[in-house]
């Protein structure tokens, strides 16, 4: 059986400021210096509620108004952490420079981790043997059993806090895996295992985007920090991440 793996999917950046008024003056100003200064880098929709640009070819967008400032990154995986941190603070320097930002509300930082299945049984099978989990009591055991778990926690340390969730999820964006691929090889006919070799072999295709999988979703978070240094946090959270948090699903 093919074994998948984990995969880091997105991550997204989000800054919360005070005072940022100056948006309404200077939101083009910030697109035309992105464009000039970032190459790849392409505006999208300018509007008094927003200022929207993106770099597809590395799957990146940015949102920004008067108060808050929005790095996404799908399919982290393939530009990596450090990359992902670099262009955020990259943009990010551009936009609070000609909105003079200096008092800030919040900045987060959520990581989303994938480990793909071919069936929400598969993963719903996998995901109870989880450390982080929940259990029935034992007034009501007798009559109920688990059929979906959603694990939540939050937790601190130091200065920032962390919001963990674990879950199955269904993407309906994701490649839908063949029946064939979901049925044991033995009740299949000669040429329907023939058929199912083959997908066998497109499998690496449904690990970038699976249809089904455990997620494991962290957002690290540090309220009215005093400076915001993003690209030190973003790497830093990550090294946490994956010391701390990513066990729990790597471990399934």
């Amino acid at each position: 059986m093919h074994t998948f793996e984990l995969m880091l999917d997105s991550i997204s950046i989000e800054i919360r400021y005070d005072f940022g008024h100056l948006y309404f003056d200077r939101c083009g100003l910030c697109m035309v210096d992105i464009e000039k200064q970032c190459e790849g880098w392409v505006t999208g929709q300018i509007d008094p509620k927003s200022g929207q640009i993106s770099k597809p070819e590395n799957g990146y967008s940015v949102m920004f108004n008067n108060g808050q400032f929005n790095f996404g990154a799908v399919k982290a995986f393939k530009q990596g952490t450090a990359n992902i941190a670099k262009e955020a603070s990259s943009i990010w320097k551009i936009v609070q420079a000609n909105l003079g930002l200096e008092v800030f509300t919040r900045l987060g930082c959520r990581m989303t981790y994938c480990l793909p299945a071919l069936s929400i049984e598969d993963a719903e099978k996998r995901l109870a043997k989880s450390q982080l989990t929940v259990t029935i009591p034992d007034a009501m055991n007798s009559k109920y059993a688990i059929r979906n778990r959603i694990m939540v926690v939050v937790l601190s340390a130091g200065e920032t806090e962390y919001r963990l969730e674990l879950k199955v999820v269904t993407r309906l964006e994701g490649v839908q895996p063949s029946s064939l691929m979901m049925t044991e090889p033995r009740l299949l006919s000669k040429r329907q295992r023939e058929i199912r070799i083959i997908q066998q072999k497109k499998l690496e295709e449904y690990n970038a985007q699976p249809m089904y999988a455990i997620s494991l979703d962290i957002d690290c978070v540090q309220l009215h920090p005093e400076n915001i240094a993003l690209e030190g946090f973003v790497t830093d959270q990550a090294v946490v991440v994956e010391r701390d948090f990513v066990p729990l699903l790597r471990d399934l």
